[in-house]
């Protein structure tokens, strides 16, 4: 499973999991704001992008402060 955070015009923030293996079930993982340099980022939509073997998904979500 591979977990990445974008911004609006698509360029990479983060990456919160990479090609980890997880056992079937629900799982969390928590963004704490930061980018890959580990500098906060500011209030405003991002999206999500959740990859498991051949499925991928794309999400809003918005970093409030």
């Amino acid at each position: 499973m591979t977990i990445k955070i974008f911004d609006l015009v698509g360029h990479e923030i983060v990456t919160l999991l990479d090609r980890i293996e997880l056992p079937a079930g629900r799982h969390e993982s928590l963004w704490n704001g930061r980018d890959a340099q580990g500098k906060a980022v500011v209030s405003r939509i991002y999206f999500y992008q959740l990859r498991a073997g051949s499925f991928s998904k794309t999400l809003k979500l918005l970093l409030a402060k």
